[in-house]
């Protein structure tokens, strides 16, 4: 597994992140259908951590006043994978989750950029 606290570094670095931007940490997996969700909420969540690491990778959201952005890294470097529609400032600091083409993605940590 990634060290998670390693890769923000090199997200924040690369991406020459300001202070008061705000880093999570999301977990992702295509969005589920009703019952799938019902399960989450009778297990308390574990089913959804549990699966929350598909594809190999954490994924990070970097997020600001002005937008929401999803990335991965491959060997050190960040790659886009997507942003937010209709994203708000106030949503910066209080993201807990989003389906973006058909992939949910999943607040876990949240890390404020110094």
């Amino acid at each position: 597994m990634a060290d998670v606290n390693r890769e923000i570094a090199h997200l924040s670095a690369a991406l020459s992140l300001k202070p008061g931007n705000t880093v999570y940490v999301v977990s992702h997996r295509p969005e589920r259908s009703l019952p799938g969700k019902l399960l989450d909420v009778l297990s308390g969540g574990l089913v959804d951590l549990a699966g929350g690491y598909e594809g190999g990778a954490f994924r990070y959201l970097v997020a600001t006043d002005r937008s929401g952005e999803i990335y991965r890294m491959d060997r050190g470097q960040p790659v886009k994978i997507c942003g937010i529609p209709q994203w708000s400032a106030d949503r910066k600091d209080s993201f807990r989750r989003v389906s973006v083409d058909g992939v949910c993605y999943k607040a876990i940590r949240k890390v404020s950029v110094n």
